[in-house]
């Protein structure tokens, strides 16, 4: 654990586009060939000697595997970091609607056994909690990202819909400087 007064640079990436397939669970989808091509475009945009972690969903340990020039054993692999938790979710047409609603605070039926945005937040900063190192850089996924970036105070709740639907596969996200413990807004 790391000390709580020491500053770290925490920089997330959101995977790149993977094949996407209702034949397939998401936490095994692969990265896409332009999904492959656009994580080499962040080589070079990870500090050097920075801690590297992922969740374990195939498509963020490749793409940070691939960004950070690194094979996928060098990396921390850590399920906190994972999607936000929808079991029984659909693979439909509804998807981004369905989750942008989460994303704004609007659950429905249709989130019916959702993990929450504050539990999700506080298992992404649980996670990072336990990494030591003063660089830092996770490759996950968007609404946990988004969820965690609201509790902290970087992302306003009232635009979090817009700054999800405008994250881009992958997207390199530089979290301002964070002093001490986590904060928590929820």
């Amino acid at each position: 654990m790391r000390s709580p007064v020491t500053p770290r640079t925490v920089i997330l990436i959101r995977h790149a586009a993977p094949v996407a397939s209702g034949d397939v669970a998401p936490s095994e989808w692969p990265l896409s060939d332009a999904g492959c091509r656009a994580a080499e475009a962040l080589i070079g945009r990870i500090p050097l000697g920075a801690v590297l972690a992922s969740s374990a969903e195939r498509k963020a340990v490749r793409t940070l595997s691939i960004a950070a020039g690194v094979d996928a054993a060098e990396l921390i692999i850590d399920s906190r970091f994972g999607e936000v938790l929808r079991p029984g979710e659909p693979f439909d047409d509804a998807v981004a609607d369905r989750r942008r609603a989460w994303i704004e605070g609007r659950p429905d039926e249709r989130h019916l056994g959702w993990e929450s945005r504050s539990e999700a937040a506080a298992r992404f900063a649980a996670g990072l909690e336990a990494i030591d190192g003063d660089q830092v850089v996770v490759a996950s996924h968007g609404m946990i990202i988004t969820s965690w970036l609201m509790a902290i105070g970087v992302v306003p709740a009232a635009s979090a819909g817009d700054y999800w639907a405008a994250l881009r596969f992958p997207e390199l996200i530089e979290v301002p400087p964070i002093d001490g413990p986590l904060p928590n807004r929820w």
